[in-house]
């Protein structure tokens, strides 16, 4: 049953100035397309659809793209039947251009999973930021509009409604292996984001983005080489190899993303974010022998990634989606590590660091820390920076920084959102 808050960020404006100008410059258009101007009628509309559409909004775009569709029917003899689905798709490209600098109308943006970590983040950012946001989760927070399962017909039609762009967020955890069915683990991590998918494609163009948070969790058994081989080197190029039901279906559904886009035109990149949870490590072993802070901040070498860096790279995403149409992107702080040190990572991982980056020896004798003596992965999110222009703010040494100075690794946001656990 879902539960539908009528307090949610407003943002079907665009859709009905949109509307109403499409409507109302119907008939001037066949007008001007049937008249011996057709041509010139139809070179003028195209044009303004892409230039006026920052400043008139949707709707003058709808116009000129329908303009342009009949003109050219016209000029070229054929049915004016064949300007339909050319203006909706012209409409769809014009309405979702903005020139540098200029809003052309506010987006709604659907965030999944509100109630946890990252789906909280991006809520909070995007309102800080004055921009429309919906949140759907199963727990009701002051960052969640609709209580209830994107897998429910009903909560994901409710969830589409007037939206843009979707960020799907939430998802079944690797925890949540020892406490779910994998039954429960295909609802709501494969047919969940089927049913985003399909309401998204369906939406005549509406939806100009499909960003899909995944894991590198999906890297499965690729990530641990065998006993006496070097670290991994981890680029999206590695095949992954999935060793539970968790990681099973996060490439499950990031195959159904990929299919969206290849059959449906759908622009969906797919963000495999690395651990940036605040919670004690699921290893015991390593629970045991190391202090969570310690063990977290060495991970800003190999495998972790602050949520404030997930947020900017979720964003960032939402803005390159239409241009690069499919991609998947490692989504991990920076590494001061090279390829060349995955052997001396596995033998010797303190000397490997303190190569790269000397400083690390004073901090972590001052605060009694110890580094990791064997490294048997890194993360490599150069794919990322490049092709998306992510630029992530927190990687080993800031977080060495601001533990020396302030006690905490954690970033401002991080700080904000506290530990949840998983629900």
């Amino acid at each position: 049953m879902s539960a539908i808050s009528t307090g949610s960020a407003g943002g079907s404006g665009g859709g009905t100035a949109a509307t109403f100008f499409a409507v109302g410059f119907f008939g001037a258009a066949l007008f001007v397309a049937f008249t011996g101007a057709a041509f010139f009628a139809a070179a003028f509309a195209f044009g303004a659809a892409f230039f006026a559409a920052p400043f008139f909004a949707a709707g003058f775009a709808a116009f000129a793209a329908f303009a342009f569709a009949t003109g050219f029917a016209f000029f070229a003899g054929l049915d004016v039947d064949f300007a339909l689905p050319v203006f909706f798709d012209l409409a769809a490209m014009a309405s979702a251009y903005q020139s540098p600098g200029v809003e052309c109308r506010e987006r709604m943006i659907l965030v999944t999973g509100s109630a946890g970590h990252l789906g909280e983040a991006l809520v909070r950012t995007l309102q800080a930021a004055g921009r429309p946001a919906r949140g759907v989760d199963l727990r009701p927070t002051p960052f969640t509009d609709i209580v209830g399962s994107v897998a429910d017909p009903e909560v994901a039609a409710a969830c589409m409604d007037g939206v843009d762009a979707v960020i799907h967020a939430a998802t079944l955890h690797k925890p949540h292996v020892a406490t779910h069915t994998r039954q429960a683990f295909v609802d709501t991590n494969i047919s969940g984001t089927l049913r985003l998918l399909e309401a998204s494609a369906a939406a005549g163009g509406r939806v100009r983005a499909f960003i899909y948070t995944s894991t590198t969790s999906a890297f499965g058994d690729a990530l641990v080489p065998p006993p006496g081989a070097p670290a991994a080197w981890i680029t999206e190029d590695v095949p992954p190899v999935p060793k539970n039901i968790y990681g099973v279906t996060k490439r499950a559904a990031e195959d159904l993303c990929q299919l969206a886009h290849r059959n449906q035109h759908l622009p969906c990149l797919v963000l495999r974010t690395s651990r940036f949870f605040p919670e004690e490590d699921d290893n015991p072993e390593a629970a045991s022998a190391y202090t969570p802070d310690e063990l977290k901040a060495s991970e800003y070498l190999y495998r972790r990634v602050d949520v404030e860096d997930v947020v900017g790279a979720h964003l960032v995403a939402l803005e390159r989606a239409a241009a690069i149409g499919f991609g998947v992107y490692i989504i991990s702080a920076t590494t001061p590590l090279v390829r060349d040190d995955c052997a001396e990572l596995r033998r010797d991982a303190p000397a490997a660091v303190r190569r790269r980056v000397p400083e690390y020896e004073a901090i972590y004798a001052q605060l009694g820390w110890r580094m990791l003596p064997s490294i048997d992965r890194v993360y490599d999110n150069t794919r990322a920076r490049h092709e998306l222009g992510w630029q992530p703010e927190h990687d080993f040494s800031s977080v060495l920084a601001r533990v020396r100075d302030t006690g905490d690794i954690r970033s401002p946001l991080a700080k904000s959102i506290g530990a949840k656990g998983y629900h």
